[in-house]
Parts: structure tokens; C-alpha cells; sequence
């Protein structure tokens, strides 16, 4: 299947009201103790949003952006993962719901004060989702090797703060973290690590 160049999602609406568990299959590899989210009134507020399924979600449990309404979560997993789709609920009242949301995959380091100077692989426009029915399809193609993750929430729907009850990640399992060194070393080799048998080590000049 080919690869479609349009980084806007359109949503999906589920068949049924619930999810099964293992629909989020990604959360168990989620690297809990690294998770940040950048501006969120509670500290670590952050991590019972990924650690529940939508059926089980009390409206008084969410994370709730502090100074203003943005939100920029940083995920990152404990090997290498194929994203393929994301449900985003939202609580409170509907203009605290988020309006967007931008993916940015392998991208460490980012803030406020830098995160727009990035292209996002993808941005979502999103839905007032009160039951977690709504599922946003990601191209695949720009998310096949992720080992962390960023989305950034920079706009709701008029209010001051923005709440979010639920993060839903659904796709594939490809590599522990184990292995991931090796396999990150070989994406980017070093050539005088490869020598050709009675030429020695050489460096190849780019023209």
C-alpha cells in the first residue's frame, strides 16, 4: 500500500461503544517512568490517562493544562513501534476538549519555545470524543521505526485550560530496547568499522 502524502487525519467512528484491551496494545510498552508532560497543573497526572481503558474512565480523573491551553506530552517506548492509530478523549466541559493535536515521532528535546520549529509528521484535527468512539487512522508510512513520541496539544475549543481523560495507542510491537542499540548503530554505520580484506579501513568521499 502506498504511502499518502496529506499529514491531516480524518476520524473514524468505532462500531461499538467499548475498546477491547488489547486495541491499545502499545500502552504495555510505554516507558512509564520517562513520560513527561510539559504544563500540567498536577504533577504526573500525566500517566493514568494511558493506564486505563475508555470503559473504565472517571470524568474526574484527567490531566488539565496549567498556564494556558496548551499541552506537550513526550512518550517514549522501550523498543521500536508501529504506530497506526490514536483515540483522544477529552473531559470536562466541551470547550476544554482538544481542538488539535501535532506527532512529532523520535524527536527528543522538545519544548515550548522550540516545538514550532518543527514539522510535524502528522496533524490531527480533532473532535469534542465524550465516550472514546472516534478513532484517528496515522500514516503508517511516517511511523514505522518510533521509540519515543511527542504530541502536542496547542489549541481547545475556547476555553482557558485543556483537559484530556484518555490517550489510546494502537499498532505494533517490532523490537526491544535490548536490541534497539545495535539496530540504530547499523541505520547510521561508521565506515572504518567495515573493512574490505587487504584494503584496511577507508573513508568514501562524497562528490
Amino acid at each position: 500500500m502506498g504511502c499518502h502524502k496529506n499529514n491531516h487525519a480524518h476520524p473514524c467512528q468505532h462500531s461499538s461503544s467499548t475498546c477491547s484491551d488489547s486495541e491499545f496494545i502499545l500502552h504495555k510498552y510505554i516507558d512509564f517512568p520517562k513520560l513527561t508532560c510539559l504544563n500540567e497543573k498536577a504533577e504526573n497526572s500525566c500517566l493514568k490517562i494511558f493506564t486505563r481503558q475508555p470503559k473504565s474512565i472517571i470524568d474526574a480523573e484527567f490531566v488539565e493544562s496549567d498556564a494556558d491551553e496548551a499541552l506537550l506530552f513526550f512518550i517514549p517506548f522501550t523498543g521500536l513501534v508501529i504506530l497506526k492509530s490514536i483515540i483522544i478523549m477529552g473531559a470536562g466541559d466541551l470547550t476544554e476538549y482538544p481542538k488539535t493535536v501535532k506527532l512529532y515521532p523520535n524527536k527528543e528535546g522538545l519544548d515550548f519555545e522550540n516545538v514550532e520549529d518543527f514539522e510535524a509528521a502528522q496533524t490531527i484535527d480533532l473532535v469534542a470524543d465524550v465516550n472514546g468512539l472516534v478513532k484517528y487512522p496515522i500514516n503508517v508510512c511516517k511511523f514505522q521505526n518510533v521509540w519515543s513520541l511527542n504530541l502536542y496539544f496547542s489549541h481547545n475549543f475556547g476555553a482557558e485550560s485543556t483537559k484530556i481523560s484518555f490517550i489510546g495507542l494502537s499498532g505494533e510491537f517490532r523490537q526491544a530496547k535490548k536490541d534497539l542499540g545495535f539496530t540504530l548503530y547499523e541505520l547510521n554505520p561508521n565506515p572504518s568499522d567495515h573493512k574490505l580484506e587487504g584494503f584496511g579501513s577507508f573513508t568514501p568521499q562524497l562528490t
